[in-house]
């Protein structure tokens, strides 16, 4: 129990206006791009439709949830979460940008997303066993250029099929950009295991040192 106390509370910070306001104004600008690129009627609905989900979450985190870091450690999971849907939305789309699409394109985004998801939560729980947490510094960040190289390759990869897309050099780089971002962001995620854990461990004891 105390490892997964010593993960809950390693690099806690309290929630700030001023980082709320800057989180929002990320948010705006990917979401006028991501809506600007969208092909149909129907991308740009369920773009206003995730959004929707998005917003109504963070406010019932600030309203409903009392304990101040299990609100923190939400408030930023969800943001990292749809952060990253964001990234992926406006890598696809930059990709495919004058074209009609391209289903195994989309696949190999999700699939390296996924899996470094998968890297980060494997490392995550290596770290609470053996205790990394109660120091400074946890391991994943040793592991950083592993995910990086697996984004870079899967990317890589994904070149293969744009051949025949129609995507000027500049949506292509935005495409690629946006891709590997999706990926160095997942660390972000980690925050809604921290506030898994505080619900299921029943931590509410843990609020600000």
């Amino acid at each position: 129990m105390e490892n997964i106390i010593s993960f809950v509370n390693f690099r806690y910070e309290p929630i700030k206006i001023r980082g709320i306001i800057d989180n929002y104004i990320i948010l705006l600008f990917l979401n006028i791009f991501n809506y600007y690129i969208c092909k149909t009627v129907i991308e740009k609905t369920i773009l206003i439709f995730i959004l929707a989900i998005y917003a109504s979450l963070t406010f019932a985190t600030f309203i409903i949830i009392k304990n101040k870091k299990l609100k923190s450690h939400l408030y930023r999971g969800i943001y990292f979460i749809y952060l990253n849907s964001m990234f992926i939305s406006i890598s696809y789309h930059s990709l495919t940008y004058g074209s009609s699409g391209n289903s195994i394109l989309l696949l190999i985004l999700l699939a390296v997303f996924l899996s470094a998801n998968m890297y980060i939560l494997n490392m995550v729980k290596i770290n609470i066993k053996n205790d990394s947490y109660s120091k400074y510094y946890a391991g994943v960040g040793e592991n950083y250029g592993v995910i990086t190289f697996m984004a870079g390759l899967g990317y890589l990869f994904a070149m293969f099929f744009l051949s025949n897309l129609t995507s000027d050099q500049g949506f292509i780089i935005v495409g690629i950009c946006t891709g590997v971002l999706s990926v160095a962001f997942s660390f972000g995620n980690v925050y809604i295991l921290k506030a898994y854990y505080m619900i299921t461990k029943n931590l509410g004891f843990l609020d600000e040192d």
